[in-house]
């Protein structure tokens, strides 16, 4: 994740360094997209970027498969994590402690970037700086996979103070009180913020309860470049 952008949470002193969001296993909805998108191809040859990687929990299974692997993550406990756990599995990524916004590769070195999570929490302004980033460092006919993008309609958006446009914070209670500064979207939203790329595919997907209201609406995103 990016919390370092005046969010009233830190993910590295309040989330990572306490032993939380230590994630294990890899998020299949996103790993399912990667695999389906480079069936049949060389898997040594595709080199992929997650931004916000976290403790590497895609990363590791991403090694595994063969892919060229790469992560990147504000949070020096989470990339210390994802190193001693790849190490511990016999598996090579390289994994790096910076800002998703000043990726430190160079123009087209990636055939995927992915990102689960790190996008919606930043504000709509630092999204537009991050996704410029990415369109520099992908290849031609390169794509970024997102998902969890949340959108406007989730219930929890209501406990917290709208500090930019779309981008809330403050949250008093709810799931965002936990995590701190995130952005919520409609279709509108992610059609402006990759208006860059080529071809965007939009998911939403809706979670009802039992009688029939919301109770989560995120968005899953693959854009080409």
């Amino acid at each position: 994740m990016n919390g370092s952008r005046r969010s009233t949470v830190d993910w590295e002193k309040d989330i990572y360094a306490k032993g939380r969001q230590i994630n294990k296993w890899p998020f299949s909805d996103l790993i399912s997209t990667v695999m389906r998108t480079t069936a049949g191809q060389a898997r040594e040859e595709i080199a992929i970027l997650e931004i916000g990687c976290g403790t590497g929990n895609n990363i590791w299974f991403l090694a595994a498969e063969g892919f060229a692997t790469y992560g990147i993550d504000m949070s020096e406990t989470a990339i210390d994590y994802a190193k001693n756990r790849m190490q511990s599995l016999g598996l090579k990524a390289e994994l790096k402690i910076g800002d998703i916004a000043k990726l430190p590769w160079p123009n087209s070195k990636f055939d995927i970037v992915i990102d689960r999570g790190a996008l919606t929490q930043n504000n709509h302004g630092s999204i537009r700086e991050i996704l410029n980033e990415v369109l520099r460092v992908l290849k031609q006919e390169g794509m970024i996979i997102c998902s969890t993008l949340i959108g406007l309609n989730h219930p929890d958006r209501i406990f917290g103070e709208e500090v930019s446009y779309h981008t809330y914070d403050h949250f008093t209670q709810g799931y965002f009180k936990s995590v701190g500064l995130t952005s919520f979207f409609d279709a509108g939203d992610l059609k402006s913020l990759f208006a860059d790329f080529n071809r965007v595919e939009i998911s939403k997907h809706t979670t009802c309860d039992g009688e029939g209201s919301i109770s989560n609406e995120a968005y899953s995103l693959v854009a080409h470049k």
